[in-house]
Protein backbone atom coordinates (compact mmCIF):
# COMPACT_ATOMS: atom_id res chain seq x y z
CA UNK A 1 0.00 0.00 0.00
CA UNK A 2 1.31 3.41 -0.94
CA UNK A 3 0.89 6.17 1.62
CA UNK A 4 -0.56 9.46 0.44
CA UNK A 5 2.65 11.28 1.27
CA UNK A 6 4.59 8.91 -1.04
CA UNK A 7 2.35 9.69 -4.02
CA UNK A 8 4.47 12.17 -5.95
CA UNK A 9 4.93 12.72 -9.69
CA UNK A 10 7.71 10.46 -10.91
CA UNK A 11 7.23 7.85 -8.17
CA UNK A 12 7.37 4.27 -9.40
CA UNK A 13 4.56 2.07 -8.15
CA UNK A 14 3.56 -1.53 -8.72
CA UNK A 15 -0.14 -1.70 -9.54
CA UNK A 16 -1.88 -5.00 -8.82
CA UNK A 17 -5.59 -5.61 -8.84
CA UNK A 18 -8.05 -8.46 -9.14
CA UNK A 19 -11.40 -7.27 -10.39
CA UNK A 20 -14.34 -9.08 -11.90
CA UNK A 21 -12.92 -12.00 -13.90
CA UNK A 22 -9.52 -10.53 -14.77
CA UNK A 23 -6.60 -8.94 -13.03
CA UNK A 24 -3.34 -7.25 -13.75
CA UNK A 25 0.00 -6.57 -12.16
CA UNK A 26 2.45 -4.12 -13.69
CA UNK A 27 4.60 -1.13 -12.86
CA UNK A 28 3.39 2.42 -13.35
CA UNK A 29 4.73 5.91 -12.86
CA UNK A 30 2.77 8.57 -11.01
CA UNK A 31 2.20 11.49 -13.40
CA UNK A 32 0.04 13.88 -11.36
CA UNK A 33 -1.07 14.27 -7.76
CA UNK A 34 -3.60 16.64 -6.24
CA UNK A 35 -5.33 16.72 -2.86
CA UNK A 36 -7.89 13.99 -3.56
CA UNK A 37 -6.77 12.39 -6.81
CA UNK A 38 -3.79 11.17 -8.80
CA UNK A 39 -2.91 9.85 -12.26
CA UNK A 40 -0.51 7.11 -13.29
CA UNK A 41 0.92 5.93 -16.59
CA UNK A 42 0.89 2.16 -16.83
CA UNK A 43 4.20 0.76 -18.01
CA UNK A 44 2.30 -2.11 -19.61
CA UNK A 45 0.25 -0.11 -22.12
CA UNK A 46 1.93 3.29 -21.54
CA UNK A 47 -1.51 4.86 -21.22
CA UNK A 48 -2.26 7.46 -18.61
CA UNK A 49 -5.28 6.96 -16.41
CA UNK A 50 -7.98 9.50 -15.79
CA UNK A 51 -8.06 11.02 -12.33
CA UNK A 52 -8.14 8.29 -9.69
CA UNK A 53 -9.39 8.80 -6.17
CA UNK A 54 -6.75 9.10 -3.50
CA UNK A 55 -8.82 7.61 -0.68
CA UNK A 56 -9.85 4.02 -0.28
CA UNK A 57 -13.44 3.53 -1.33
CA UNK A 58 -16.04 0.81 -1.02
CA UNK A 59 -15.90 -2.38 -3.08
CA UNK A 60 -19.20 -1.36 -4.65
CA UNK A 61 -17.51 1.52 -6.49
CA UNK A 62 -14.89 -0.53 -8.43
CA UNK A 63 -12.63 2.52 -8.89
CA UNK A 64 -8.90 2.26 -8.41
CA UNK A 65 -7.76 2.29 -4.82
CA UNK A 66 -4.39 3.49 -3.64
CA UNK A 67 -4.16 0.24 -1.65
CA UNK A 68 -3.73 -1.61 -4.95
CA UNK A 69 -0.32 -0.01 -5.32
CA UNK A 70 3.04 -0.28 -3.63
CA UNK A 71 6.26 1.60 -4.25
CA UNK A 72 8.68 -0.28 -6.48
CA UNK A 73 12.25 0.08 -7.66
CA UNK A 74 13.77 0.88 -11.04
CA UNK A 75 15.31 -2.61 -10.99
CA UNK A 76 11.82 -4.12 -10.71
CA UNK A 77 10.70 -2.02 -13.66
CA UNK A 78 13.70 -3.10 -15.73
CA UNK A 79 13.03 -6.74 -14.85
CA UNK A 80 9.36 -6.29 -15.83
CA UNK A 81 10.38 -4.80 -19.20
CA UNK A 82 12.82 -7.67 -19.79
CA UNK A 83 10.16 -10.31 -19.02
CA UNK A 84 7.51 -8.51 -21.08
CA UNK A 85 9.90 -8.24 -24.04
CA UNK A 86 10.72 -11.95 -23.78
CA UNK A 87 7.02 -12.78 -23.71
CA UNK A 88 6.37 -10.69 -26.82
CA UNK A 89 9.37 -12.24 -28.59
CA UNK A 90 8.04 -15.70 -27.75
CA UNK A 91 4.62 -14.71 -29.15
CA UNK A 92 6.26 -13.52 -32.40
CA UNK A 93 8.21 -16.79 -32.67
CA UNK A 94 5.03 -18.81 -32.12
CA UNK A 95 3.07 -16.76 -34.69
CA UNK A 96 5.94 -17.02 -37.21
CA UNK A 97 5.97 -20.80 -36.78
CA UNK A 98 2.19 -20.95 -37.24
CA UNK A 99 2.43 -18.76 -40.36
CA UNK A 100 5.09 -21.04 -41.86
CA UNK A 101 2.91 -24.09 -41.15
CA UNK A 102 -0.09 -22.41 -42.80
CA UNK A 103 2.01 -21.41 -45.83
CA UNK A 104 3.28 -25.00 -46.17
CA UNK A 105 -0.29 -26.36 -45.99
CA UNK A 106 -1.43 -23.80 -48.58
CA UNK A 107 1.38 -24.76 -50.96
CA UNK A 108 0.56 -28.45 -50.49
CA UNK A 109 -3.14 -27.79 -51.09
CA UNK A 110 -2.41 -25.77 -54.24
CA UNK A 111 -0.18 -28.56 -55.55
CA UNK A 112 -2.87 -31.18 -54.92
CA UNK A 113 -5.53 -29.01 -56.59
CA UNK A 114 -3.24 -28.42 -59.59
CA UNK A 115 -2.43 -32.13 -59.82
CA UNK A 116 -6.11 -33.07 -59.60
CA UNK A 117 -7.17 -30.53 -62.23
CA UNK A 118 -4.48 -31.82 -64.61
CA UNK A 119 -6.02 -35.31 -64.45
CA UNK A 120 -9.41 -34.06 -65.71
Amino acid sequence: MVKKEDMKPGALVWWSAERYMSGWSCPAVVTAVEENWFKVRSLDSFRETDQLRMDDISDIDKSVRISEMRLCTLDEVRDYFKKRKRSLEDAVTEKTRALKDAQDKLAEYEERVKSFLETL
